[in-house]
């Protein structure tokens, strides 16, 4: 009797890591093949490509931009002549 006393807590405790390790599972993305590895930065080539782009992109807006203020400076021209006189003196 003494030999089962001792037994079983060691019985208890196999049984329950088997059924704890009979819940996992390899994850579905650890059982695909892997993709092939990219590069961690683009080519140089094509980030001074993408920046020249954008940096057209900007001259093209800044253009636009400096385009509106000018028109908006002659009509406050227009509508304030007095004003445009004595602010060039």
């Amino acid at each position: 009797m003494t030999t089962r006393r001792r037994w079983a807590p060691t019985f208890v405790a196999v049984v329950v890591c088997c059924c704890v390790l009979s819940f996992y599972r390899v994850p579905a993305e650890a059982q695909r093949t892997p993709n092939p590895a990219k590069p961690p930065f683009a080519s140089a080539v094509e980030q001074r490509l993408e920046t020249i782009n954008e940096l057209k992109a900007i001259r093209e807006l800044l253009k636009a931009q400096n385009q509106l203020i000018q028109d908006q400076n002659e009509l406050l021209r227009d509508a304030f002549p007095s004003a445009s006189r004595s602010g060039k003196k």
